[in-house]
């Protein structure tokens, strides 16, 4: 009896093993640098409440989001800061792929990434670094909740 239960923990870990390794071991897709779609922008799918905090200010997100190199997917909470900064949260359908896709979608609108960051600790997260013809970007791409990969942009014009 002992080596069935045995054989049966056995199991059940392998079949967990590799129900986690699948969304690890999906291809990124390409990134492409998006507005918001029309479905994006309205007052239903829009939530504000996530960016509230000293210097923050909710926006429109179809006016702050408009020629920014997001990665595709729906805007869920814009936000205007101090000296012309830019907050967006977009929520990515890439899945693991995401910060690949913040990466390429950069890079096309002529930003070069200067640092990223993991960490193994937090396997769901990586934060991506980058300046261009704009500004900064500091994008923080995570799934650490396991509800969605999520991707919190910065955007900081140039000092004048």
């Amino acid at each position: 009896m002992t080596g069935a239960v045995g054989l049966a923990v056995v199991a059940a870990v392998v079949l967990v093993g590799q129900q986690l390794g699948a969304g690890r071991s999906e291809p990124a897709s390409p990134g492409k640098a998006v507005t918001p779609t029309a479905s994006a922008q309205g007052s239903d799918d829009v939530e504000q409440g996530g960016l509230a905090g000293p210097g923050w200010t909710p926006t429109d997100p179809e006016v702050t989001a408009e020629g920014l190199p997001l990665v595709e997917g729906r805007v869920l909470m814009a936000a205007q800061g101090d000296a012309g900064a830019l907050r967006l949260v977009v929520e990515s359908q890439a899945g693991r792929g995401s910060a690949a896709n913040v990466i390429l979608a950069l890079e096309e609108a002529g930003y070069a990434v200067d640092d990223e960051a993991t960490d193994d600790a937090r396997p769901f997260w990586h934060e991506v670094a980058a300046s261009g013809p704009a500004g900064s970007v500091l994008a923080d791409v995570s799934n650490e909740t396991g509800g969605g990969w999520l991707v919190d942009y910065t955007f900081t014009p140039p000092s004048p």
